[in-house]
Protein backbone atom coordinates (compact mmCIF):
# COMPACT_ATOMS: atom_id res chain seq x y z
CA UNK A 1 0.00 0.00 0.00
CA UNK A 2 1.27 3.41 -0.93
CA UNK A 3 1.23 6.36 1.45
CA UNK A 4 -0.41 9.60 0.32
CA UNK A 5 1.85 12.57 0.08
CA UNK A 6 0.62 16.06 0.90
CA UNK A 7 2.66 17.82 -1.76
CA UNK A 8 0.42 17.08 -4.79
CA UNK A 9 -2.95 16.24 -3.20
CA UNK A 10 -5.90 18.65 -3.08
CA UNK A 11 -7.71 19.10 0.19
CA UNK A 12 -11.40 19.91 0.32
CA UNK A 13 -13.07 22.24 1.03
CA UNK A 14 -10.99 24.90 -0.58
CA UNK A 15 -11.63 28.58 0.09
CA UNK A 16 -13.61 30.35 -2.63
CA UNK A 17 -13.63 34.06 -3.25
CA UNK A 18 -17.21 35.27 -3.51
CA UNK A 19 -17.46 38.13 -5.99
CA UNK A 20 -20.61 40.08 -6.86
CA UNK A 21 -20.76 38.48 -10.32
CA UNK A 22 -20.58 34.95 -8.88
CA UNK A 23 -23.27 35.84 -6.33
CA UNK A 24 -25.51 37.34 -9.02
CA UNK A 25 -25.08 34.30 -11.28
CA UNK A 26 -25.81 31.88 -8.44
CA UNK A 27 -28.90 33.81 -7.35
CA UNK A 28 -30.18 33.95 -10.94
CA UNK A 29 -29.73 30.22 -11.48
CA UNK A 30 -31.24 29.31 -8.11
CA UNK A 31 -34.23 31.57 -8.59
CA UNK A 32 -34.79 30.22 -12.10
CA UNK A 33 -34.66 26.64 -10.87
CA UNK A 34 -37.01 27.26 -7.94
CA UNK A 35 -39.44 29.18 -10.18
CA UNK A 36 -39.47 26.32 -12.67
CA UNK A 37 -40.19 23.88 -9.84
CA UNK A 38 -42.99 26.05 -8.50
CA UNK A 39 -44.58 26.51 -11.92
CA UNK A 40 -44.32 22.79 -12.65
CA UNK A 41 -46.14 22.00 -9.42
CA UNK A 42 -48.84 24.67 -9.91
CA UNK A 43 -49.50 24.21 -13.63
CA UNK A 44 -51.94 21.27 -13.25
CA UNK A 45 -53.99 23.40 -10.86
CA UNK A 46 -53.93 26.77 -12.64
CA UNK A 47 -57.72 26.70 -12.87
CA UNK A 48 -57.81 26.74 -9.07
CA UNK A 49 -55.41 29.69 -8.85
CA UNK A 50 -57.45 31.57 -11.46
CA UNK A 51 -60.64 30.83 -9.57
CA UNK A 52 -59.13 32.24 -6.39
CA UNK A 53 -58.05 35.46 -8.08
CA UNK A 54 -61.43 35.69 -9.81
CA UNK A 55 -63.21 35.37 -6.47
CA UNK A 56 -61.08 38.13 -4.95
CA UNK A 57 -61.74 40.40 -7.93
CA UNK A 58 -65.47 39.63 -7.85
CA UNK A 59 -65.58 40.45 -4.16
CA UNK A 60 -63.91 43.82 -4.76
CA UNK A 61 -66.32 44.65 -7.58
CA UNK A 62 -69.32 43.71 -5.43
CA UNK A 63 -68.07 45.86 -2.54
CA UNK A 64 -67.60 48.82 -4.88
CA UNK A 65 -71.10 48.34 -6.28
CA UNK A 66 -72.59 48.18 -2.76
CA UNK A 67 -70.83 51.41 -1.79
CA UNK A 68 -72.15 53.02 -4.97
CA UNK A 69 -75.68 51.84 -4.19
CA UNK A 70 -75.57 53.40 -0.74
CA UNK A 71 -74.55 56.85 -2.03
CA UNK A 72 -77.16 59.46 -2.85
CA UNK A 73 -77.75 59.91 -6.60
CA UNK A 74 -76.16 63.40 -6.62
CA UNK A 75 -72.89 62.03 -5.22
CA UNK A 76 -72.95 59.09 -7.62
CA UNK A 77 -72.74 61.46 -10.57
CA UNK A 78 -69.57 62.98 -9.10
CA UNK A 79 -67.82 59.60 -8.76
CA UNK A 80 -65.05 59.22 -11.28
CA UNK A 81 -64.96 55.60 -12.41
CA UNK A 82 -61.58 53.92 -12.27
CA UNK A 83 -62.43 50.57 -13.82
CA UNK A 84 -64.53 49.39 -16.76
CA UNK A 85 -66.90 47.63 -14.36
CA UNK A 86 -67.67 50.83 -12.45
CA UNK A 87 -68.13 52.74 -15.74
CA UNK A 88 -70.69 50.20 -16.91
CA UNK A 89 -72.42 50.22 -13.51
CA UNK A 90 -72.78 54.01 -13.55
CA UNK A 91 -74.10 54.04 -17.12
CA UNK A 92 -76.66 51.34 -16.33
CA UNK A 93 -77.83 53.25 -13.24
CA UNK A 94 -78.27 56.43 -15.27
CA UNK A 95 -80.55 54.71 -17.79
Amino acid sequence: MKEATNSSSVAFPQPVELTPSILATTCTLTTGFLTALLLASISPNLWLVGGGFGALYGNEVAEGYNKLQQMPMEEQKEVKPTSIVSKITIKVRQI
